[in-house]
């Protein structure tokens, strides 16, 4: 199956596309509140981390995340040892 041309600059497929829209729609719409992995795994998946999570989505889920993190479209800060994600400043567009 063919992928944008976008899709091919960011090294991602349509799963994973789908993935950063969801992250970045639930991140939008909870601007002033920051979450950790689990917590947007949960909120977005529906289940806690390590009951029944498949990999292959888990993975698509974190590189979704990862490159909402190098388009700015997203921010990440540690905070007492745990990595928190927040809306970013950056657009996001696919």
């Amino acid at each position: 199956m063919p992928i944008t041309r976008r899709q091919f600059e960011l090294e991602i497929d349509p799963k994973v596309e789908e993935w950063m829209r969801s992250i970045h729609s639930f991140l939008t719409t909870s601007k002033n509140e920051a979450f950790t992995f689990s917590e947007l795994w949960e909120a977005l998946v529906g289940e806690r981390t390590g009951s029944g999570l498949t990999t292959s989505i888990s993975e698509d889920f974190r590189l979704a995340l990862d490159s909402l993190l190098e388009l700015g479209a997203v921010e990440k800060r540690k905070v007492r040892n745990l990595d928190y994600y927040s809306y970013g400043a950056s657009s996001f567009e696919i």
